[in-house]
């Protein structure tokens, strides 16, 4: 008798996964394998929670189908028998804005992060710092500073830190159009694999790329206008081209606008039984440009190479009034007044070239290795040009005029090399990595002054020179098991730090290594899931924070670099509950040693506040979350949430201790609503109790926002409105009192605004492509 064997067809059994580009496993993606010559399907089944599927295959001669809602289909036309890694991209949105069933959510929770789907629709916002401000936990304070639940945040650029802060990183936002934007990832607590710098997580912004031949441009044209003058006008352009091997990217963007803002100071000096009121009037006219121009060549199918350079020319010129008057503590009529003008043009420029290559070495082992190469060049100028005057109480000069030049210069070089290794290890993936840096930053520093009618004679000068290098290594792990998925990472940073203070002969060296673990851990339950996060982080100093220069703002107003500033260091705990992706609770904890922030010193006998870069003692944040996103009536989208906050800061203030301790509620409302004939309109508040940052505390404000637009010429236009801060409430409002100092402070400016935008954009087939992370990102972002 032949044995049965002979009878029964050969069996195969392949294996595999499914996941999104960004690695994320897509359970229930449909698996159908078809005969090639007839095209009938023999087989189908779906994935599991972990996006694995396997099925048995009697014939070799076939070819495997995956689908899944949202998602571009993928088809396998050989079968080898190696396990099968299939990456689906998200499905493009048609132009005339069909509803498409499953189309991605606008806002999407992940393992480790939250995923904002800008897709390059203007509805998402006017630029990217207004869907950033819309985003749950992030908030947009003082006009320049982005912070993600309470704490300092990285902001990326396609895995790129930025390296503006201040008014050039807010500058740069505004002039970031939606229409170049795929994705906007929240990072809570990032891996061992990203740089330890920085006080919490990260926000990265994935641009649009183009994967099939052909080239996809839009241009962008801004008007704005502020509460006094012009502003955010700005004109954009973008550009993705795709020629066989050969993909070359890039964007521009020119920014142009006066910006105003009228500051009113009360500082009250119990001791001599005075209280100075400083009046001051900001009238600042700017411009900006950045530039992104990149090109990646694929030498075969396993390796590419690419180049890439980012530049920026920035540049400010305010007219600052401030008057003074000087009042004993409980008087109503000052006794005298003392007037300052200044005029304190600031211009930053610089570039960065990134080189980069990537090899897959194994792509069913999940086997690659990156490599970057940066060196860039950035120059920084301040030049502060003061006049000051004194009145009596009849409004008779005192004293003859005084006038200060202050001449301050930056030349920074930055130099780094960077490699990442990853591959497949047992149910996950295991990357390591290596890093070194290097930085020189040369300040120069000149003061002058004069009785008017005088020569200027020398006020003194000094040359500090800065001088970091960084050794970094890592090792990190993603494993799945079931329902249970865990991250698990170790950095190593060894650093070498030199400050030299030519004029003073004075040198502050550094030498010190530092561990940073990272655990992210993540339990799906049918509908939910609960998450776990810890990461460790440094926050070392911006470099321009190291200057000794003392620089003199008005009569009674100074600031003042610290060259022994210490790191600071973070402990960050977050636990997320999240139900069928729509409904999420969080509490976050964060515990900082050292940290870096504007301490006001008062010195009671010339009444001079300085402003100076200062280690705080200690600082513990605790936090409570809750949000909500969803589609109502097929019409409306919304993103409401809320949250509660406790921030304790201890520090040390003229040898005493002191504390700030705040509770601070606050809420997000966002609507966006589609109208017929492609209209759409989106209707924005925040609002939040007292708030401290640092040794100060914000008092309550709220803002209310409208915008709307529509398509237009045939759906490949858009045309859009913003008016931010309506009811304008959306005012800084300020005051500390520990120690000696007791102040308040209410600041007007630009908060209220309108802007009209038009964008026309030549494609639609947008799909990102590659991720580059350049070694020398995190040095850049410390630069301003």
């Amino acid at each position: 008798m032949l044995p049965a064997a002979l009878f029964a067809q050969q069996q195969t059994i392949i294996k595999g996964t499914v996941h999104t580009v960004t690695d994320s496993a897509i359970a229930e993606a449909n698996i159908t394998a078809f005969n090639q010559k007839t095209n009938k399907p023999i087989v189908s089944t779906a994935t599991n929670s972990k996006g694995e599927f396997a099925i048995t295959l009697t014939d070799n001669e076939v070819y495997i189908y995956i689908t899944h809602i949202g998602f571009m289909p993928y088809k396998v036309n050989s079968i080898s028998g190696e396990p099968l890694i299939i990456k689906l991209r998200p499905q493009e949105q048609q132009l005339n804005e069909v509803p498409i069933k499953g189309q991605k959510p606008f806002i999407e929770q992940q393992f480790d992060r939250m995923v904002v789907n800008v897709d390059g629709s203007p509805k998402a916002g006017m630029d990217a710092a207004d869907i950033l401000k819309k985003i749950p936990g992030v908030t947009i304070i003082n006009q320049n500073e982005v912070t993600l639940e309470g704490k300092g945040v990285t902001i990326n650029i396609d895995g790129k830190p930025t390296h503006l802060t201040g008014n050039d990183l807010m500058n740069l936002l505004n002039s970031t159009q939606p229409a170049g934007i795929s994705q906007i990832e929240v990072i809570y607590n990032p891996s061992a694999k990203f740089d330890a710098q920085g006080d919490g997580g990260i926000i990265n912004i994935k641009t649009l790329k183009r994967s099939k031949p052909g080239y996809d441009a839009y241009v962008s044209v801004t008007g704005g206008h502020g509460w006094k003058y012009f502003s955010n006008n700005d004109v954009s352009a973008g550009l993705n081209y795709r020629s066989g091997d050969n993909y070359l990217f890039c964007s521009y963007d020119y920014d142009i606008g006066k910006q105003s803002q009228q500051i009113q100071q009360n500082t009250y000096l119990t001791d001599i039984n005075q209280r100075l009121l400083d009046s001051i009037t900001y009238a600042t006219p700017y411009h900006s440009q950045n530039i992104r121009l990149g090109w990646d060549h694929y030498l075969n199918k396993n390796d590419v190479i690419g180049v890439l350079f980012t530049g920026y020319d920035n540049s400010y010129n305010p007219a600052i009034t401030t008057q003074t008057g000087i009042y004993n503590l409980n008087a109503a009529n000052k006794d005298s007044s003392r007037y300052s003008v200044a005029n304190d043009p600031r211009e930053s420029i610089g570039g960065n070239l990134n080189i980069n290559y990537k090899l897959v070495i194994d792509s069913a082992k999940r086997q690659e290795l990156s490599m970057d190469a940066d060196a860039g060049a950035f120059k920084y100028n301040n030049d502060n040009n003061l006049d000051l005057s004194a009145f009596n109480e009849q409004g008779i000069a005192s004293s003859p005029l005084q006038q200060f030049l202050q001449n301050g210069s930056t030349l920074s070089h930055i130099y780094s090399y960077k490699a990442d290794y990853s591959q497949k290890l047992y149910k996950g993936i295991l990357e390591s990595g290596i890093k070194a840096s290097y930085v020189k930053v040369d300040n120069e520093f000149d003061t002058q002054s004069a009785i008017a009618g005088q020569p200027f004679i020398d006020a003194g000068n000094d040359d500090f020179i800065y001088q970091e290098t960084v050794l970094a290594a890592y090792v990190s792990t993603k494993q799945t098991f079931s329902k249970f998925t865990i991250q698990l990472g170790l950095r190593a940073e060894q650093s070498y730090t030199d400050g030299n203070s030519v004029a003073a002969d004075s040198t502050v060296k550094r030498r010190y290594i530092s561990l940073f673990p990272n655990l992210v851990t993540e339990y799906k339950l049918k509908n939910s899931s609960f998450s776990f996060s810890y990461s460790r982080r440094i926050g070392r100093p911006p470099y321009n924070y190291l200057n000794p220069f003392i620089i003199s703002n008005s009569a009674y107003i100074a600031s003042q670099g610290n060259p022994y500033l210490k790191p600071s260091f973070t402990d960050n705990y977050r636990l997320g509950y999240n139900v069928a992706g729509k409904l999420t609770f969080s509490v976050n904890y964060s515990n900082v040693k050292d940290v870096i922030t504007d301490l006001k010193l008062v010195n009671d006998q010339t009444k001079v506040t300085t402003n100076i870069k200062a280690n705080l003692a200690h600082n513990n944040n605790e936090g409570f979350n809750a949000g909500y996103n969803d589609k109502l009536f097929d019409f409306l989208n919304i993103s409401y949430n809320a949250g509660i906050a406790y921030n304790k800061y201890d520090f040390e203030y003229d040898n005493a201790p002191a504390t700030v301790t705040q509770l601070t509620f606050h809420t997000a409302l966002d609507n966006r609503i589609n109208l017929p004939a492609s209209w759409w309109a989106d209707v924005f508040f925040y609002g939040q109790t007292k708030v401290t940052y640092g040794n100060s505390v914000n008092l309550p404000f709220s803002t209310t926002s409208l915008s709307g637009g529509r398509k237009v010429l045939n759906g490949k236009g858009n045309l859009s409105l913003s008016i931010n801060d309506i009811f304008f409430t959306g005012l800084t409002r300020s005051e500390a009192q520990y120690g000696n100092l007791d102040y308040n402070l209410k600041s007007k400016y630009d908060s209220r605004s309108i802007r009209l935008k038009f964008v026309y954009d030549f494609g639609n087939s947008k799909v990102d492509v590659r991720n580059r992370s350049s070694g020398s990102a995190d040095e850049q972002r410390r630069n301003q």
